[in-house]
């Protein structure tokens, strides 16, 4: 049976729910709850607990942080990778030189990137970013490309 809501409450939710609603699997819910991530939930009998709003509104937090952290070791992978390919053939880097220099696992890497291939890819994908970026600079004092093209 459903937990029920008084007037006024947010309805209790079950763990189906919570992983409907938060995307998180059941075993990482039990983690994070065993670690005091995420505040202990109602004992509704036995094995059977209920959770609310703060349940899920610390489990959404959880997953937009690990999104942006995810975002910050994506970002030290590939600038590793950037200063290795400056020095040496792509034969002579690891995929293990790339991830001891981004102070990362070997696994973390292929966590964002299924190949070495894959990560020179958008190694040479950042320089070409920054290369756009640096130009469409240079031309904003200009005028932007509209302002160069009518130059004489």
């Amino acid at each position: 049976m459903a937990p029920t809501a008084e007037p006024g409450e947010a309805a209790p939710l079950s763990l189906s729910e919570l992983v409907e609603r938060s995307g998180v699997p059941a075993s990482t819910i039990h983690h994070y709850r065993r670690n005091g991530q995420i505040p202990a939930p109602a004992r509704q009998s036995g094995n059977r607990f209920i959770y609310d709003q703060s349940h899920l509104d610390a489990l959404l937090r959880i997953r937009a942080q690990s999104a942006s952290e995810g975002a910050d070791i994506r970002a030290r992978i590939v600038g590793a990778a950037l200063e290795a390919f400056k020095t040496r053939t792509y034969a002579d880097v690891s995929v293990s030189d790339i991830a001891e220099a981004a102070h990362t696992a070997k696994g973390n890497v292929y966590r964002y990137f299924e190949s070495k291939e894959a990560l020179l890819t958008a190694a040479i994908e950042a320089l070409l970013d920054d290369a756009t970026e640096k130009f469409h600079t240079a031309l904003d004092p200009l005028g932007g490309a509209a302002g160069v093209r009518d130059e004489p």
